[in-house]
């Protein structure tokens, strides 16, 4: 919006994925995991396809994909359903149903967050360690080192990677691995979590941390 006055589809309020006024051409939906990207690819290209506005033969598009915290918070108990490989393929399937449909794509893939970073906003914050638990369950699991295990999903979004998605010249899947390379959350100068990054469930982004993570990825 700030280097190009014209671009279309980005959401300007919260709400539910449905609401056009609100949601625009935000598909994504809350806790949602992979398997859920295929029916929000679906819709990303019904929404393109239907409205007036859009070329969709002819507009380069841009798509973000954030996807994975609440498959690795869950894997534990779905081993089978919610693995790296199953990750790893149904983020494929709904990136091949935008190539199938939408000419002229950018698809920017963000890697999976290593959710045990958020331990680090727990210190002395009582309300945002319940909080964790009940949302990261597998974080808590001893049996499990959930560091680890992200490993294994970011290791499988790279294997996508391999040029299947590289066939034509208006289409291709690239990696954002920035929050890979992460090893603490934000810090004020006393050391302290900066808790303005957070919502206040300590877990998802608020206002001020969806933008400077937009910022990043522009940028």
């Amino acid at each position: 919006k700030k280097f190009n006055p014209d671009i279309f589809g980005y959401s300007i309020k919260t709400g539910s994925a449905n609401v056009w006024e609100n949601a625009k051409l935000n598909a994504a939906i809350p806790g949602a995991k992979s398997a859920d990207l295929v029916g929000q690819a679906n819709d990303l290209v019904k929404k393109m396809k239907s409205h007036p506005e859009i070329d969709v033969a002819n507009d380069w598009k841009l798509v973000h994909i954030f996807i994975g915290a609440n498959d690795v918070c869950d894997w534990c108990t779905h081993e089978n359903q919610l693995g790296e490989n199953h990750f790893r393929d149904s983020i494929g399937s709904a990136v091949q149903i935008l190539k199938d449909n939408l000419p002229k794509t950018v698809v920017v893939l963000v890697g999976v967050v290593d959710v045990s970073l958020l331990r680090k906003v727990d210190a002395d914050k009582k309300f945002c360690d319940i909080t964790h638990k009940m949302e990261c369950h597998c974080e808590e699991d001893a049996r499990f080192d959930i560091t680890t295990e992200t490993k294994k999903y970011q290791e499988a979004e790279q294997e996508l990677m391999d040029g299947r998605f590289d066939t034509t010249d208006d289409f291709t899947l690239v990696i954002q691995p920035f929050f890979e390379e992460m090893d603490s959350v934000p810090l004020l100068p006393n050391g302290e979590p900066d808790l303005t990054y957070f919502a206040p469930d300590c877990f998802h982004f608020s206002a001020f941390g969806h933008g400077v993570v937009g910022k990043t990825l522009w940028n």
